[in-house]
């Protein structure tokens, strides 16, 4: 039976009986993928009949409301069973009118048993869902375990509890790190960084930041003997070993290319020239700043600021010699 009141007050509590349902706003029940019994309903955009209020008025700043979700494992209300790693404990679903019915859901999440319970001892985890464009039930996009890993983007079975963060994306522009600057340029706005100071983990070793984006655009590797990578099998590799700076190719030439006329100088010091080349013009190379030595259009300049303009040296068994050719 259907019962209706108006304006009414309860001086005890409200049941209602098992297989029935409560109706706020309607005369009667809707159904979504389910008949839920307990229904608020309205029709008017952002006015009060669809609006919802839990308050709490207190002196005491801990009390405050709550919301809870319960799930026991047992099948008598009031009774104690444990329930299972994996078991759902409640959510919240999003749904929409597709036109046909009102089962569509848009988003959900929901909360589940994330390892062995016991008493005193709940884990869970959260998992957000969404629902992609021509479907109607939402897949998993966002989770955050027991461990409190958060994983982003990626199926369960690739989550790893290893990883406190774990971020994959099946296409566009994969993964986008914005950092907020804190106004000192040297300091990194993203750092990947070990917490617990172990000395290996994966590809990144060591208790200190091994790579810095800085605020001011710049990357910055703080581990000698590690660089940069490039090529199906690490063809090319640029890094510092603690004494000299390495470029090393291990495929094919390596190959420095410009598109300038002004061409190519290696430099000492950032202003003194040991070697210049230009495109379309000579190789220069210098001693001590001074050119020595450049190719021409027509041959080779060779300069010197002594008594000797050339000098041809070979070893104590060989006689120096100089052959021209026309």
């Amino acid at each position: 039976a259907s019962n209706s009141f108006g304006a009414t007050s309860f001086g005890g509590d409200v049941t209602v009986a098992n297989g029935n349902g409560m109706v706020i706003g309607h005369a009667s029940q809707i159904t979504t993928h389910v008949v839920p019994e307990f229904q608020m309903l309205g029709t008017s955009g952002g006015a009060a009949d669809v609006s919802a209020v839990l308050g709490s008025w207190s002196t005491t700043d801990a009390a405050s409301f709550s919301l809870q979700f319960l799930k026991s494992g047992n099948a008598t209300i009031g009774s104690f069973t444990r329930v299972a790693s994996g078991e759902s404990l409640g959510g919240i679903r999003w749904n929409g009118d597709d036109g046909t019915d009102y089962a569509s859901e848009a988003a959900t999440l929901m909360v589940s048993v994330d390892g062995t319970p016991g008493t005193g001892d709940m884990p869970g985890r959260m998992v957000f869902s969404t629902t992609a464009a021509l479907a109607e039930q939402a897949t998993e996009a966002m989770r955050i375990d027991s461990s409190q890993t958060v994983s982003v983007g990626l199926e369960a079975s690739h989550a790893g509890a290893h990883h406190p963060l774990n971020v994959g994306s099946t296409g566009g522009s994969n993964i986008r790190l914005i950092g907020r600057d804190n106004g000192t340029t040297d300091e990194a706005i993203i750092a990947f960084q070990h917490y617990d100071g172990s000395t290996s983990h994966g590809d990144i070793t060591g208790k200190d930041t091994q790579l810095h984006l800085t605020s001011s655009g710049g990357i910055r590797n703080s581990a000698d003997d590690q660089g940069f990578y490039t090529g199906a099998s690490g063809d090319f590799y640029m890094h510092h070993n603690g004494t000299d700076s390495w470029l090393e190719n291990v495929t094919g030439i390596l190959k420095i290319n410009t598109s300038q006329t002004a061409g190519i100088s290696l430099l000492y010091n950032g202003s003194e020239n040991m070697v210049t080349a230009a495109g379309n013009g000579a190789v220069t190379l210098y001693y001590d700043n001074a050119a020595k030595l450049a190719t021409t259009s027509t041959g080779v300049d060779v300069s010197s600021t002594g008594t000797a303009n050339f000098n041809v040296v070979a070893g104590a068994a060989s006689t120096p010699t100089i052959t021209f050719y026309q």
